[in-house]
Order: structure tokens, then sequence, then C-alpha cells
């Protein structure tokens, strides 16, 4: 018994201290790769700007207005030391949970693009369809108030985007004042 729990020991942690060299190893590695993509998604967004600077304390006095409660981030993007405007992060909550949204606003306040990164609670072929270019594309010019089509059969999710659109586009507005 005792011959039993030593050799179960032994090869806890062994196997305990390979998964921490491993992270150790990969970490920085993986983390690297993360805040490439997202840089990535945030100039697709925000299509000129190839700098971002994290502007979300900035807002922090208006995220605790309950109309931006989706917003998670607020990215000011940079070309050659000039703002080529604002990307905001949102997750309204669609049919199965969060929904994060990028929405890229110009420095005359439009909406620049706008991209679905994550929806991993909506349904295949229904609310899924919240990421493709032709919902994502009404957006585009677009000021003031949204004017966008829910999709059929996805209505839930498709009015979650679209407020999160809105949400974004009012906090930078607010922001300006």
């Amino acid at each position: 018994m005792l011959r039993m729990s030593l050799v179960l020991m032994l090869i806890a942690s062994v196997s305990g201290g390979a998964l921490a060299y491993a992270h150790r190893v990969t970490g920085p590695a993986i983390e690297r790769a993360l805040r490439q993509a997202k840089e990535q998604a945030l100039a697709r967004v925000l299509p000129g700007a190839d700098r971002f600077e994290d502007r979300t304390d900035a807002y922090r006095d208006h995220l605790g207005d309950p109309r931006f409660a989706a917003v998670r981030e607020v990215w000011e993007g940079f070309s050659g030391g000039q703002s080529r405007g604002s990307v905001v992060v949102a997750a309204p909550t669609g049919y199965g949970g969060p929904i994060t949204v990028l929405v890229g606003v110009t420095p005359e306040g439009t909406i620049s693009g706008v991209e679905v990164i994550s929806a991993p609670g909506e349904t295949p072929g229904l609310g899924s369809r919240v990421k493709d270019a032709p919902f994502l594309e009404q957006f585009r010019g677009q000021a003031g108030r949204v004017k966008a089509h829910a999709i059929s059969g996805a209505t839930i999710s498709s009015r979650a985007v679209i407020g999160g659109v809105q949400a974004a586009l009012d906090l930078v507005a607010a922001g300006r004042r």
C-alpha cells in the first residue's frame, strides 16, 4: 500500500512538473499570438490604424451607465501618431450567451467596421449568422441611430449585435463631449 502511494505521488509530481514547464515555455508564445490576433482584428474594423492603445480607463465614468453595460474595452487606433478612431469591444447577451463584437468608429463618429469575434452559444446556422459579412456590412458608414435588419430566425442574436453596435457608437460620442 505504501509503495503504491509513493509511485502514485511520484507520477503526479513528474506530471505536474512537466505541465508547469510546458506552460512556462509555451505561455509567452501563446500570449504573443493572442495579442497579435487581437491587434489584427482591431485593424480590420479600423482600417488605416497600425497601432492601438487601451483607452478603457478614459471611459470609466461612462461605463457605469446601464446603456454601456455590454462594453468591455475601448481602444484608440493610431497611424503615424495621428488618431484614426476608436474600437469598442462589446459583449451583448445573445440567445446563447455573450456575443463579442468589435466596432470601429472613425473620428467623425461613423462606423468603419464591425466584426463578431466570438458567439459560442449561438445556434449553428441561425444565430451564428451574425458573423456573416452581409449582416455586418449593413453597419458600415452609419452614425447616430443604427438602422439594421435583424436576421430572420435569429432575432435575439442579431438584436444583441445591433444593441452592441449602438452602445459602441453612443459611448464614443459620449466620450467626445
